[in-house]
């Protein structure tokens, strides 16, 4: 009876593997420019562009990302997670700030990757901060993504120390790569290993 309780243990706890899902989900993904439309640079004096949205479970966050070139490719920025003030970022309630990263002159998703930050449920708002370069030819974030599904809902810009939102935003390109948490079949293993535990403690 033990032998067929650890095979399906083993058994529930590979399942856990072949089936959670990858960092190729996500939890926010505006998508990249299918015509872009114009950028937002981030300089000294326009410091943050941020997106909001909303998730109803928690996400464990793997990547943060945005539709970006560098121009002179010696822009730095962070990526940042804050809660919600009203429409805009609550930067006393920041979740998460990576280090800063540098931004390449290709244009593609860039960001931090790697993380292992979970996320609870809530509205929040995503984004980047400037660090350091350039204020000319500096780091730009894409516009003209199409907004899968219809996101974000409002985009935040700060430029010379205030904030400025819009409804709608102007469809920069976002994304948060993220798996959901728990995955049922971890608790499902879990929940097995403790039963082999008890049946353990009343054998002795």
């Amino acid at each position: 009876m033990r032998k067929k309780l650890f095979v399906i243990i083993v058994a529930a706890l590979l399942a856990g593997l072949l089936l959670s899902p990858a960092y190729g989900d996500y939890l926010f993904d505006t998508g990249k420019p299918v015509t872009p439309s114009g950028s937002y640079e981030l300089t000294s004096t326009r410091t943050i562009i941020a997106a909001q949205f909303t998730n109803t479970a928690a996400w464990e966050i793997g990547s943060i990302e945005g539709y970006f070139y560098g121009m002179a490719g010696d822009t730095q920025l962070k990526a940042m997670i804050w809660g919600d003030a009203s429409n805009l970022p609550d930067t006393d309630n920041v979740q998460f700030a990576s280090d800063p990263f540098l931004v390449e002159q290709p244009l593609d998703w860039q960001g931090v990757f790697g993380l292992h930050e979970t996320l609870e449920p809530g509205i929040w708002w995503m984004g980047f901060e400037y660090c350091s370069g350039p204020d000319t030819n500096a780091a730009q974030i894409v516009a003209g993504a199409p907004g899968i599904p219809d996101n974000p809902p409002w985009e935040a810009q700060k430029s010379s120390g205030k904030w400025y939102s819009y409804e709608d935003g102007y469809n920069h390109s976002f994304r948060i790569g993220a798996v959901p948490l728990p995955p049922s079949v971890w608790l499902l293993g879990s929940g097995l290993l403790g039963l082999l535990g008890l049946r353990r403690k009343f054998k002795k």
